[in-house]
């Protein structure tokens, strides 16, 4: 069985760490990260992964571009993509069943549980168990 590859793009390399570091806990899990979007339509194209979690907020291009690229590339256009974002709350969020503009989007602000449950329904993954998510997730003020 190959592993489910996840590419985690954020320009803050904390967000970065604390995120990869729990879903490579994860069973048959790959990471990637990157902290610089410019390069994410490079790196998509050489790790191939079965999800794109991307920041919304970073320099010097944001993630609405970064998800353009990717979309205009044959080699990477269908990789599902979804938005990590601290400009927008989790209630509001879950009322719009995960979707805000038209957009897949994660808060920073979400328990990591949530996090997790949200990126295994994204990347077609089974949940976990209960110990994976009980460390907490570095808190992200809201802007």
């Amino acid at each position: 069985m190959s592993s489910t590859r996840i590419l985690l793009v954020d320009d803050d390399v904390t967000v970065l760490q604390a995120l990869s570091t729990k879903l490579s806990l994860l069973p048959d899990v790959l990471v990637q990260t990157t902290a610089d979007p410019t390069a994410v339509l490079k790196v998509a194209k050489v790790f191939q992964p079965r999800l794109i979690l991307c920041d919304v907020d970073m320099e010097p291009i944001d993630g609405g571009t970064v998800m353009q690229e990717l979309q205009e590339d044959k080699a990477t256009a269908r990789i599902p993509f979804v938005f990590l974002t601290s400009l927008v709350d989790p209630e509001q969020i879950a009322r719009n069943n995960g979707v805000i503009g038209g957009r897949r989007m994660i808060s920073k602000q979400s328990s990591l549980k949530d996090i997790i449950k949200r990126i295994c329904l994204e990347a077609d993954m089974p949940l976990p168990g209960p110990g994976l998510t009980t460390v907490p997730f570095p808190h992200v003020p809201k802007p």
